[in-house]
Order: C-alpha cells, then sequence, then structure tokens
C-alpha cells in the first residue's frame, strides 16, 4: 500500500499529494515526477507490479499497446503528456509554478494510503 502526503509551496502556496518518490501498491509502482507542460508535481505509473515482481520499463511500454492493458505508464496523469516529466527532486523539493520550497504539511502528516 503506497503513501501519500500534503506538499506546500512556502513561496506561491501550491500544494501537491505525492508519495515524495518511488511507493508501491498492490498492482502498480509510481513515482514522483514534475510536469513541465502543465507545471505540476504529479505521480506516474512507471511499472507494474506483479506477483511481486516489477516489470522494467520496456515491457511496460510494450505491455501499453496491448489492447487489455489499462495503465497509462510514463504519462502526466493531469495532462496526458509524456514528453515533458522529470524526475521531483525530494531533496530540493523544488515548486513547479515558481522555484520556491515545497515544505511537508505537518498539520496533515500522511494524507492517504492508495492501493
Amino acid at each position: 500500500m503506497g503513501t501519500a502526503f500534503i506538499y506546500k509551496c512556502n513561496k506561491c502556496g501550491y500544494e501537491a499529494m505525492t508519495s515524495r518518490g518511488r511507493d508501491f501498491g498492490l498492482s502498480v509502482v509510481s513515482d514522483t515526477y514534475t510536469c513541465k507542460s502543465c507545471n505540476k508535481i504529479v505521480e506516474v505509473t512507471v511499472h507494474k507490479f506483479e506477483n511481486g515482481v516489477t516489470n522494467s520499463k520496456d515491457y511496460i511500454l510494450i505491455e501499453m499497446n496491448k489492447p487489455i492493458f489499462d495503465l497509462r505508464s510514463y504519462t502526466c496523469p493531469e495532462c496526458d503528456s509524456g514528453a515533458n516529466l522529470f524526475k521531483w527532486n525530494e531533496t530540493k523539493r523544488l515548486c513547479p509554478k515558481c522555484d520556491g520550497n515545497m515544505e511537508k504539511d505537518l498539520i496533515g502528516n500522511v494524507k492517504m494510503h492508495w492501493d
């Protein structure tokens, strides 16, 4: 089960719910990216998780072409772009809107568990 937290920019107030990096659910592996197309921090499906095995990016891209495969991998869940995704640096935690610092919401702490 994955866990997401709320981060808020100390400069412009932008908020994002993020797992802060690679996270595992029951059937997918997600990772945190900044989408330069929509300027948001997003959770992107990066692998399919089957029977305890994480499949490679090449496998996922081949499987995506099959009609029964229902995951949108390596694409922004907000704007559907795949070309402008950049790994979010959890150490620097830069805001995609203004380059301010994204700080963890200590009041809400754990916002959501996902599968």
